[in-house]
């Protein structure tokens, strides 16, 4: 609770700074035919810009996703291995879709949703094999993607996004038969114990492609990495956090500077250059889960996803 506070906390302060911004800027904006402000001179983005601008459209979406997961955690803390599993996720959130002021043809992207999600051995193919230990898992969290992406007609696109959030997951182990596994596995159970019955706080990171067919449906295909902690401790989150947050802003900066000079590389060195810091940040966290302090590893799904949007 006191991580979704701070967040909204953050998002009211950018908020308000923005605001600020648009006053010592408001001789860049112009009017479009329907009397509401589209930022002009590429200045889109702001949220009081109504769907009806030629240059902005906002919707509802709901996102169904089907997932092949790799459970792990760090080999210092648990022996054992860990059977596949198969997860089903839904997204509830809105859409914003505008030009991104670099190119006509050149958009850019940005959702933010409430998901539910379900990772089990039993919902695919896999199945625990004798000497594996499966995990069952159910959680729910907050998050948001964004990016850029080529138009190709009034209604279809395809856009690349980076995305992360917030979740809370309860994790359930079956371990395999004591009589059959080595004493050090059996002794790295307590590791996978500290979990507990509990929902655990934690967070993760996806980026992947939407392919927009028509006005009201989409594609996605989707890499994951799902981190569950044993405990929150949040100041040490928020160290953490930070290191990303600045790295990322780094990155996006940039990638602006590529995309004003040239826009149609935009879109894929967002997409990689935001992805691969994510990536390796995520990676420094398998041992240590709010890297750079030493902390408890984190558990781990990583996740190959593929879906569909309905858009409204």
């Amino acid at each position: 609770m006191k991580s979704f506070l701070i967040t909204m906390l953050i998002v009211l302060a950018t908020s308000t700074i923005a605001g600020m911004a648009q006053d010592s800027t408001k001789k860049d904006t112009v009017k479009d035919d329907e009397g509401y402000w589209d930022g002009g001179k590429g200045k889109f983005g702001w949220h009081f810009i109504h769907k009806k601008s030629k240059f902005f459209s906002e919707y509802p979406f709901i996102e169904v996703n089907y997932g092949m997961d790799v459970p792990n955690m760090n080999k210092d803390k648990y022996k054992g291995t860990f059977t596949k599993t198969n997860s089903f996720d839904i997204k509830l959130g809105h859409s914003e879709l505008r030009n991104s002021g670099l190119d006509s043809n050149i958009l850019k992207f940005e959702n933010h949703y409430v998901f539910f999600s379900k990772m089990a051995p039993g919902l695919g193919s896999e199945r625990q094999k004798d000497l594996e230990t499966a995990v069952d898992a159910i959680g729910f969290g907050i998050g948001g993607n964004d990016g850029y992406g080529y138009k190709f007609s009034n209604t279809s696109n395809i856009l690349f996004y980076y995305g992360s959030g917030l979740s809370w997951t309860k994790l359930n182990f079956k371990y395999p038969d004591s009589t059959k596994v080595v004493s050090n596995e059996l002794q790295s159970r307590f590791y996978t114990g500290r979990f507990g019955d509990s929902y655990r706080f934690g967070e993760y990171y996806d980026g992947g492609v939407k392919i927009n067919l028509f006005r009201h449906l989409s594609l996605n295909a989707s890499y994951q990495r799902y981190d569950v902690f044993e405990r929150h401790m949040f100041w040490y989150w928020v160290g953490s956090k930070c290191i990303e947050e600045i790295g990322q802003h780094l990155v996006d900066e940039f990638a602006e500077k590529i995309g004003k000079s040239s826009p149609y590389a935009m879109p894929v060195v967002s997409f990689v250059l935001k992805n691969a810091l994510a990536y390796g940040l995520y990676e420094l966290r398998t041992k240590n889960m709010n890297w750079p302090i030493s902390t408890a590893a984190p558990f781990t799904f990583d996740s190959f996803k593929f879906g569909v949007t309905l858009n409204f």
